[in-house]
């Protein structure tokens, strides 16, 4: 998904993934921009604390793709590639706050088909 949020001088644009349903995922960040413990729990978040546009920040959202999240057997997890390419494609343009670092980022979809993970 893409969203754009407006600041008090500037707008700036994020783009995200979510592997369940995308409402459940707003409410996620709501949840981010009302509560100081979760204010570092997306890059948006972050945004939105450093700049004072809690908790209710102009903002308005978009889904660019929907993709297939990693299931067993798959080699690689399609959303997180696809979230990859499109934060690839906006490197070097300011106005979005996605890190180059969410690229380095490891699929966290598939831990939890590790035998390891369904033994705890």
């Amino acid at each position: 998904y893409h969203a754009t949020v407006q600041g008090p001088s500037e707008t700036k644009n994020y783009i995200g993934l979510t592997e369940g349903d995308f409402k459940t995922r707003y409410g996620g960040h709501i949840q981010s921009f009302t509560d100081s413990k979760k204010k570092s729990a997306s890059t948006l978040a972050k945004y939105v604390w450093a700049n004072g546009l809690q908790p209710e920040p102009n903002m308005t959202y978009r889904i660019l793709q929907q993709r297939t999240p990693y299931k067993p057997g798959m080699r690689d997890c399609d959303l997180c590639l696809s979230e990859k390419l499109a934060i690839m494609g906006i490197a070097g343009d300011k106005s979005y706050v996605n890190t180059r670092n969410e690229i380095k980022n490891t699929c966290l979809h598939k831990y939890k088909h590790r035998l390891a993970y369904l033994l705890e």
